[in-house]
Parts: C-alpha cells; structure tokens; sequence
C-alpha cells in the first residue's frame, strides 16, 4: 500500500501526479479523498480517474465532504 497524506489545499497536479505514480507502482485500486466541492466528471482528477478506471484499476474519488458546500 502506498499513501499519500497533503496538506490542504493540494494542487491538481500533486493529486494527478499521486494517481499516476499509484499505476506505475503496480496499484490495482486508487482512491483519493479530497475533501471539497470537487471531483466531477470533466475535472482533471476526474479524467485522469476515468481513464486509470478505463485500464481495469479500480478508482474512487470521495469529494465534497464539507457539508457546507450543498452540492446537492
């Protein structure tokens, strides 16, 4: 198992770059945990996501756990 633990906030480029690093480690399931209004579909992470998923890895994002945010 392979972690990473960021300060808030992280930059989309340590997100996707902590995703990328999880496929060439031989990861079979990537998750992230970001923790704001974030992680749809059309979003960097998201596609990235989508395309690792797309491999046969399997991808989760958890997003918007500040219920201050209303997203839905």
């Amino acid at each position: 198992m392979l972690r990473f633990k960021f300060l808030k906030p992280t930059s989309l480029i340590v997100m996707v770059a902590a995703l990328l690093r999880g496929v060439d480690d031989g990861m079979d399931i990537l998750t992230l945990s970001i923790g704001g209004a974030d992680g749809w579909t059309e979003g960097t992470s998201g596609v990235v996501a989508s395309r690792i998923a797309a491999s046969g890895k399997i991808v989760t994002i958890a997003a918007g756990n500040s219920a201050s945010s209303q997203l839905l």
